[in-house]
């Protein structure tokens, strides 16, 4: 991933991390990475509460350490949906694929 030094992160389940395990594996990657994570749900059907709630949580886990979370690949009309009436497609960083994440962070950094 040229030089930003970010992960990627894809949920192996289509409940996306509703296991404890899946959970852990995105903040161990959140924590490990220089500048952040990038979230791709291309795969993923199905977003529960929880899952949700862990976004936000990751999220405000990266801002505290001054990083990134970028959610990416979101393309299920039910994922959309879930994003939209609660209303995170404001509040999380969301693009259409991890590329065009990386290429705005990187973007957005040159700036600062």
């Amino acid at each position: 991933m040229n030089n930003v030094e970010m992960t990627r992160y894809s949920p192996q389940s289509d409940k996306l991390l509703e296991d404890s395990a899946e959970r852990a594996s995105l903040y161990r990657q959140l924590d490990a990475a220089a500048r952040g994570t990038i979230v791709d749900l291309s795969k993923v059907a199905y977003i529960s509460m929880e899952g949700l709630n862990i976004l936000v949580m990751a999220q405000r886990r990266a801002q505290k350490s001054g990083k990134t979370l970028a959610i990416t690949g979101i393309h299920n009309d039910n994922v959309i949906n879930t994003f939209r009436t609660k209303k995170l497609d404001s509040f999380l960083e969301i693009y259409e694929t991890p590329e065009k994440a990386e290429e705005s962070i990187t973007r957005r950094d040159r700036n600062l």
